[in-house]
């Protein structure tokens, strides 16, 4: 028996102990871990002391077995060090596996794209997966370099991907947060930067600007559909400039809202839906001038006319 193997949601691993939570058909809220994986997580705990003590930061992320997860350190009341491992719910998968229509696959893989992508959704809807797919097949088909800016990394996309090379960086708060990543990836000049997530003033303005100055920039953000997203990247961006500049900004730049949702019933796969509007082509002209001049609530129609119209012809040729 190996961890990786092993389905639960948290291990929680201190100096004499090692619990899980959320052991798959387990009845109970906790259960020690068994003696099989004892020398494992013996190797395991030793790590996470090294890389806490080698970096000083108390969140990292760790492959175990092919499994990336992501680490925390808290002490409890005697001082001792206690790391609880969450086992990351993002896989990489083939694009063509996400479930979007093959009309917005092909936007997403046009090898000029150029600007802001946006995958959006609520806590647990895969908007790392889909942002990390889109990021490797263009890589794998297209070829580039392209650089990820994680807190932490959630996938394991560092290395060659078939025709590119994809350079994974940890965005830790302690050495700037994503605002100094962005920077000092954007003058390394990389084909495409997967941004994790936007949920920062100053990491939003960079992206945008970016988005601006020729760069492609995929990134996610937490937010209940592609209205909300769109008003909530703009208030971030906005800053104290205003948000009437921000609109005119997020007008030029963005490429492509996505809003996904996983509906999980008892028993069930869950269920993927999603609603996209591309601001790619003449054909978006309407919609880019209403996010212009701030009517974005006015979206709704825009939205609900592009995916009657992927309904009825999901190839879109």
């Amino acid at each position: 028996m190996r961890l990786g193997d092993f389905e639960f949601i948290d291990l929680y691993l201190g100096n004499n102990f090692a619990d899980f939570k959320g052991v798959k058909g387990s009845p109970n809220s906790r259960d020690a871990a068994p003696p099989e994986l004892k020398a494992q997580l013996d190797e395991v705990r030793t790590t996470c002391r090294f890389r806490y003590a080698a970096e000083r930061d108390p969140e990292f992320s760790l492959v175990i077995d092919g499994v990336m997860f992501r680490a925390t350190m808290i002490r409890d009341v005697t001082g001792s060090e206690v790391f609880i491992l969450r086992r990351s719910s993002a896989e990489l998968r083939p694009i063509e596996h996400v479930g979007f229509a093959p009309a917005i696959v092909r936007q997403l893989l046009q090898p000029n794209l150029k600007g802001l992508v946006v995958i959006a959704g609520e806590t647990g809807a895969g908007k790392t997966s889909t942002a990390a797919a889109v990021l490797k097949a263009r890589l794998e088909r297209i070829g580039g370099i392209a650089i990820t800016i994680e807190d932490p990394p959630e996938v394991d996309l560092n290395g060659v991907q078939g025709k590119g090379r994809c350079m994974q960086v940890r965005a830790s708060r302690r050495t700037g947060g994503y605002k100094e990543h962005l920077v000092r990836s954007l003058r390394s000049n990389p084909d495409v930067i997967l941004l994790g997530e936007v949920r920062e003033e100053a990491a939003a303005q960079e992206a945008v600007e970016a988005s601006l100055n020729g760069h492609l920039i995929i990134t996610t953000i937490h937010a209940g559909s592609i209205v909300e997203s769109i008003e909530r990247l703009s208030s971030l961006a906005g800053g104290q400039r205003g948000s009437e500049s921000a609109y005119k900004k997020l007008a030029s730049g963005l490429r492509m809202v996505i809003w996904q949702s996983l509906e999980r019933g008892v028993g069930e796969r869950p269920k993927f839906t999603y609603q996209a509007l591309s601001l790619i082509g003449e054909e978006a002209n309407g919609a880019r001038s209403k996010i212009t001049n701030g009517k974005i609530g006015h979206l709704a129609q825009d939205i609900d006319q592009q995916m009657r119209r992927l309904a009825a012809n999901p190839l879109g040729q």
